[in-house]
């Protein structure tokens, strides 16, 4: 992966398990896709997850919310990879 790709950030806090609906977006208006991993650079949603959102339940939504944090430390593990490589 590299280094260049910027830390995940979070618009709002939200937790899918326990706060109540609406369900609000992940979205932090700086969409842009990772050529390396398919998602959001900013958010990390699929392209396929921010296009459905609009039409999404309140379940679904739910659902694209519990992969989030899962991924945001995938990426912030592999930007610790990236950088310990370059400081090697």
């Amino acid at each position: 992966m590299s280094a260049s790709l910027p830390l995940p950030k979070v618009a709002v806090q939200f937790d899918p398990a326990v706060d109540p609906d609406p369900v609000p977006s992940p979205c932090v208006s700086a969409c842009k896709i990772s050529l390396v991993d398919g998602w959001c650079e900013s958010c990390t949603r699929s392209l396929d997850e921010i296009k459905a959102w609009r039409a999404a339940d309140n379940d679904a939504r739910r659902a694209i919310w519990r992969n989030l944090p899962d991924r945001r430390a995938q990426r912030l593990a592999e930007l610790a990879q990236a950088a310990d490589r370059k400081l090697a």
